[in-house]
């Protein structure tokens, strides 16, 4: 009886193909002052972002990890970039999480690298790109290699009805080269999987499905010098194992082995970097039928073949696969059935306990990376909120001792004092409209907290109570009792999936509700400054623009609508006012104009205007913007027009 890690020795072998590594940790202090270097030394933040990506999968293809918080320190500038706000680094959120999972994997933790790879695919959704099931494949290979088959199969079978409708996208042209890829790459450990499990119908069947998807490519297009012999390879090892395992068939067995080894003599130049991993699975294949065979000899020669051979596999793991094969070649030279009933009975014990540990840490290091980096972004929330009400507690007083000013002002003459009324009036509206607009600010970090205490302490807390249910399973040996818990285990996970759902759903929502209070806001002051019956007024302002205001930049735009509609009102003889905010390439355009009178100056006192640094006004209106990160400028031809910029870079607003 072979072991499972045996059995699966294609899948490892065949992703390795995807990622090679020769697993041989460095040591990271060089390689974070690379970082670092990259980041000073950066001609663009794109240039940036893509170096560090590059860098990264060098690392990585030569077996060099960092620990997670390392990795997690290092890319924080790539993660504040990815996070600014700018439409174009959208994609690279996607990338950051990769980096993290593909980290984890390498350092073999298993529930960690399934953590973040989830982070990948929950990120693709959200804009909108293509599932190529690349996630899913990662899982599976993870899942496989870990020998956890139940939990790679119950994936696959998730997404079942879109492998099976991959031939007919194939020949309408539906499906690029890259999710053909994908698509093998997960069905070999699949067919691996219930091969192990001994279901021949579904490894028959995914076998089947495999070959269709092959001879949709053929018929379409055809494959390519370096594509054929690999798909071929994946095939060749899906039916050595369905053979050898189930159906027992020594010559269809034999035949398909000597079909591998006359593919591997038929490499082509472009083709001979497979053949390293072709020759080692094949070796172990052998190794598999010559010890299920008795034959100590011809095992013993490939076994000393594969020790030869250059490693493909972690060091660890490949000494315990030749003591493995050592073991079952001495028991077939003593000739004891007892001894070899031994021996596999071991082999199997030790193969069904490494199955349980790996399983209980997966499920504990998963819980543990989401409590961990959940955290981190929970701490960083309540530091922007306590800045924020500082800010609005600030910006309260500062207009309440202005509203003071002007009062005091207003009792020196009668004759100001509906001016006086009139000013009070709009400062007590700015007032209210920047505590509504703190009010929203605190409403959206205490829902996203909820939602985060929510996704980390309940579904954490509903996790481990699924963990604990799990083991009693494993633990009973009353059926009835196993039923029960395996009932309660199901009921636990639905619940673990809800929570988890419900919390991303009120994230999600409370982005929407502060879009929706700032253009309340502005719409309310426009129209209690300009009368209906006196005024046309059009009013846009796009939500994609709003989300990428920070709280700074919005409550600034707000003081200078309510100035500028002042100014309107006292100077413009207007009529039209049209109010603007959308985003233009890399900026966000804020656009305030008339049709009335202007300023009626000449060109140089209107340079000067612009460049005015003291005084109330337009001048203190010009100093608030700058502030802020934002540019200013006015324009004076055919009525008044009055332009604000936001860089996207500078915003710090979320759109995610």
């Amino acid at each position: 009886m072979m072991t499972s890690r045996q059995s699966n020795m294609l899948v490892l072998a065949i992703l390795l193909l995807v990622t090679p590594c020769s697993y041989s940790q460095q040591p990271v202090h060089t390689h974070s002052r690379n970082f670092q270097l990259l980041y000073a030394n950066r001609k663009s933040d794109v240039q940036f972002l893509d170096s560090a990506n590059t860098l990264l999968k060098s690392l990585y293809s030569k077996g060099i990890f960092f620990p997670k918080d390392t990795l997690i320190q290092i890319l924080k500038p790539y993660k504040e970039l990815a996070w600014s706000g700018n439409a174009t680094f959208l994609p690279y959120r996607t990338y950051y999480f990769d980096h993290l999972a593909n980290n984890a994997k390498m350092r073999n933790k298993l529930g960690e690298a399934i953590y973040f790879f989830e982070k990948v695919e929950q990120e693709r959704k959200l804009s909108g790109n293509a599932d190529g099931k690349d996630v899913l494949m990662q899982k599976c290979y993870l899942y496989t290699q870990n020998m956890l088959l139940d939990k790679a199969v119950q994936e696959y079978e998730k997404e079942r009805h879109y492998f099976e409708g991959l031939p007919d996208k194939i020949r309408n042209g539906k499906v690029d080269r890259q999710q053909i890829s994908n698509a093998l790459y997960t069905l070999s450990p699949i067919a691996s999987a219930y091969s192990y499990a001994k279901d021949s119908a579904k490894c028959a069947s995914v076998i089947h499905l495999s070959q269709s998807i092959l001879s949709a490519i053929n018929a379409k297009s055809g494959l390519s010098a370096h594509d054929l012999p690999l798909f071929k390879f994946i095939l060749l090892g899906m039916k050595f194992y369905h053979y050898r395992n189930l159906s027992n068939e020594t010559k269809e067995t034999h035949n398909n082995l000597e079909k591998t080894g006359n593919l591997i003599k038929s490499l082509g130049p472009e083709s001979q970097h497979l053949k390293p991993f072709f020759e080692f699975n094949l070796a172990t294949w052998y190794l598999d039928y010559f010890t299920e065979h008795k034959n100590a000899d011809s095992a013993s020669y490939y076994l000393n073949q594969l020790i030869k051979m250059p490693p493909v596999m972690p060091e660890e793991d490949f000494n315990i696969m030749v003591d493995s094969y050592r073991l079952k070649i001495w028991s077939i030279r003593k000739g004891d059935s007892k001894t070899t009933a031994l021996i596999d009975h071991l082999l199997q014990s030790k193969d069904t306990l490494a199955k349980r540990k790996n399983e209980e840490l997966s499920d504990l290091l998963y819980a543990f990376t989401d409590a961990e980096f959940n955290r981190d972004e929970l701490e960083k929330s309540r530091i922007d909120k306590q800045r924020r009400t500082i800010w609005a507690l600030a910006a309260v007083f500062a207009t309440t001792l202005t509203g003071i000013l002007f009062y005091s002002i207003s009792q020196r003459s009668k004759r100001k004092l509906k001016q006086t009324l009139s000013t009070l009036n709009s400062t007590t509206n700015l007032t209210i409209a920047a505590m509504k607009e703190s009010h929203q600010q605190s409403l959206k970090a205490e829902r996203e907290q909820f939602a985060q205490d929510l996704h980390d302490g309940f579904s954490a807390s509903v996790a481990a109570a699924s963990h604990q249910v799990q083991a009693l399973i494993a633990e009973t040996d009353d059926p009835a009792l196993a039923n029960k818990l395996e009932t309660l285990g199901i009921r636990l996970q639905n619940i673990y999936q809800h929570s988890r759902a419900k919390s991303h759903s009120w994230y999600r929502d409370s982005l929407v509700r502060q879009q929706a209070s700032f253009t309340e806001t502005i719409r309310f002051i426009t129209d209690s400054a300009l009368p209906d019956s006196q005024y046309n007024k059009d009013i846009q302002l796009e939500p994609e623009a709003v989300s990428l205001l920070n709280f700074e930049q919005r409550i600034v735009l707000i003081r200078t609508t309510q100035e500028a509609l002042t100014n309107v009102l006292k100077h413009a003889r207007a009529s039209e006012v049209t109010i603007f905010l959308f985003r233009a390439d890399d900026h966000i355009i804020f656009q305030l104009s008339d049709n009335g009178v202007g300023l009626s100056l000449s060109e140089d006192k209107l340079r000067r205007f612009q460049h005015k640094t003291s005084g109330l006004g337009w001048a203190s209106m010009k100093s608030g913007i700058e502030e802020v990160g934002g540019t200013f400028s006015i324009a004076s031809e055919d009525g008044f027009t009055l332009t604000i910029g936001f860089p996207v870079r500078n915003t710090e607003g979320k759109t995610a």
